[in-house]
């Protein structure tokens, strides 16, 4: 996916989580242990799946949860396009939105 958005050589690989780190989706782990490599206190984790969600879910649930906080922000774009409107609504999502572009829009506006 970095490869094909083309920002792969934008993101220091020490800011990748992959599978060989030892956690995938959905555990909360790969999460802190993002956060321990970055350091953020905030973040949105953007998704298209209720796994992605559910990462976020319980990243919570997590020791890192108390040095950061995380919402989740759930696009309609994936595999099960806008059918997934409501069970993202219904398992928690923070934010539902048609595409990550609608919501890079919508963040730029509150940033201003």
């Amino acid at each position: 996916a970095l490869q094909r958005s083309g920002v792969l050589n934008r993101i220091p690989e020490s800011n990748w989580v992959t599978e060989t780190d030892g956690v995938r989706k959905p555990d909360g782990e790969s999460l802190a242990l993002l956060q321990s490599r970055m350091g953020w206190k905030a973040a949105i984790y953007v998704g298209d799946t209720l796994d992605d969600l559910r990462t976020v879910q319980n990243f919570r649930d997590t020791r890192t949860a108390g040095k950061a906080r995380c919402w989740s922000c759930q696009v309609l774009s994936g595999p099960a396009g806008n059918s997934n409107r409501r069970p993202f609504l219904e398992a928690g999502a923070e934010i539902v939105g048609p595409d990550i572009n609608t919501f890079l829009a919508y963040l730029n506006n509150v940033l201003k």
